[in-house]
């Protein structure tokens, strides 16, 4: 019975199988047990951390939106970006981008491309404590200028009230002195009214005088005109008569050249101013005065080199075979005179060679070459050149070309006509000036034999070097020769140093035919 009862059974093998599953089953109990708690351990932590965190982000969105109404921007913030400028455009980071930059300008710190906003309002606080400052220094001054200006004021006031008090003293015065005026304008009206009579009287007076000196000036202007005439006609009387000249030789021949081919030595030089081309007429000895009797003229000249101070030598232009140049003979010309410029005045035609065409320029040209000078001109078209030109006590000739006479132009050339006629007048005014000044009235054909001047002979333009040039390159109308040739006289006198002569030929006031007028 002992034996059978220390032997397992069936029982102890289930109450072992039992127990153990006990253990076991409290085991896994007590292990989920514990990872229960755990768990819910845990997951009270994760609530409460939820909580927090939910907690956190209402605080941080409560923050957020209260820094965008302090801001005072609408909309989103913005992602995050290195570069607000490449912001999202109606974010609240895009626009205070904008806002800082706009209204921020030089301000924005620390940069325009990274401004931020306490740096910026810091910059714009000190920049406003500055203005601020410069406007309390300014209010300071206009206080100052306040306080200056009220008593500047004051100071006015007072001159102005001086000065009223002043104006009204001034006024009382200057009643009293009108009053005084008035009184004293009127004994002066009584007294004008006076002589405003005795005025009237003399007028009608001055009026019967006056009516009787014009009867007085008009008689005796009738008398000075017949005078006038009469001294002109008297004198162009004497003149051709007498033939009176005051003119003196500029020079003498100091040695005709022999073995030269007509060339002679002169007196004249660098000192006297004398120049090259300058022509001389050679008189005789025993001569009646410079420039009064043509046939005292016996040759001419041109100078071809100016040698010494009172030496040059000049080449024979025309020479009276009959009357050879000798040494001592005198030398003339009007156009220049040493060591002083000669003035002349010209009215008509200029033909100097005889071809029928003016040789005005040409004139100019041989009067400026040696210094002289024209004071008046009266032109081709009977026009004064220049236009203000007149004769003066310094013009040594009034110088008549020949003058043209209208009828002699057909009558359907009105204008041709009416330039004549404005020559004429010229020349009549010239010439009864001349006459009553004492200036000498020549003829253009005299004043160029006086100066040397043959247009047969040569016709040269002032500063060339050839000491010959026919006018334009032209042949010689005298002798058909080339540029160049010979220039001496072939021998043929002139009918004006022509021995046979009956007697000495007066002036009638035209041109020889060698200078297109007719005879003389």
């Amino acid at each position: 019975m002992a034996a059978s009862s220390n032997k397992p059974t069936a029982v102890h093998f289930a109450l072992a199988f039992f127990v153990t599953t006990a253990l076991i089953l409290a085991v896994v109990c007590y292990l989920n047990a514990k990872e229960l708690a755990k768990a819910t351990a845990d997951a009270n932590t994760a609530r409460d951390e939820a909580t927090k965190n939910k907690n956190d982000f209402d605080k941080l969105f409560d923050e957020v939106d209260s820094l965008r109404r302090m801001l005072g921007y609408q909309g989103p913030i913005g992602a995050p970006t290195d570069s607000p400028e490449q912001s999202e455009d109606g974010t609240i980071q895009k626009q205070l981008y904008n806002d800082l930059n706009t209204h921020g300008r030089s301000l924005v710190q620390p940069s325009p491309a990274a401004p931020s906003v306490a740096e910026t309002l810091l910059a714009m606080r000190t920049e406003l404590d500055s203005k601020f400052a410069e406007v309390g220094t300014l209010q300071t001054t206009v206080t100052s200028a306040e306080t200056r200006l009220k008593t500047e004021t004051e100071n006015h006031r007072q001159e102005r009230a001086k000065i009223q008090a002043s104006q009204m003293d001034s006024e009382k015065q200057r009643q009293d002195k009108v009053l005084e005026q008035n009184e004293i304008l009127k004994s002066k009206d009584d007294e004008i009214e006076k002589l405003a009579n005795q005025y009237r009287q003399t007028l009608v007076e001055k009026e019967q005088i006056g009516d009787e000196l014009k009867r007085v000036r008009k008689e005796k202007d009738e008398e000075i005109a017949q005078l006038v005439e009469r001294v002109i006609f008297l004198k162009s009387r004497l003149e051709s008569i007498e033939n009176i000249s005051f003119e003196v030789p500029d020079g003498e021949i100091v040695r005709v050249i022999s073995g030269s081919n007509g060339k002679v030595w002169i007196n004249l030089g660098k000192l006297d101013g004398l120049r090259r081309q300058t022509s001389f007429s050679v008189y005789v000895s025993n001569h009646d005065g410079m420039a009064r009797e043509n046939r005292d003229i016996k040759a001419k000249i041109e100078v071809i080199e100016v040698l010494e101070d009172h030496l040059s030598v000049a080449r024979i232009i025309w020479e009276d075979d009959a009357r050879p140049i000798k040494d001592g003979d005198p030398i003339y010309t009007p156009l220049w005179t040493a060591g002083q410029k000669e003035f002349f005045a010209f009215v008509g035609d200029i033909d100097i060679n005889g071809d029928g065409k003016s040789d005005r320029e040409l004139l100019r040209s041989l009067i400026a070459h040696v210094g002289a000078e024209i004071d008046l001109e009266i032109d081709d078209h009977g026009e004064r050149f220049p236009a203000d030109g007149q004769m003066s006590v310094r013009t040594k000739f009034l110088v008549l070309g020949e003058i043209p006479d209208p009828s002699d132009v057909p009558s359907f050339e009105v204008e041709r006509r009416e330039e004549i006629a404005k020559i004429q007048a010229e020349y009549k005014e010239l010439e009864e000036q001349a006459l009553r000044t004492g200036i000498r009235v020549v003829h253009l054909s005299d004043f160029l034999t006086w100066a040397g001047i043959s247009p047969q002979e040569r016709l040269f333009l002032p500063g060339d070097n050839r000491g010959v040039v026919l006018k334009s390159g032209a042949h010689s109308q005298a002798v058909g020769e080339e540029v160049g040739s010979s220039r001496l006289s072939s021998g043929q006198v002139s009918e004006i140093f022509d021995k046979r002569r009956t007697g000495q030929k007066v002036s009638e006031g035209q041109n020889s035919a060698i200078f297109g007028g007719g005879s003389r």
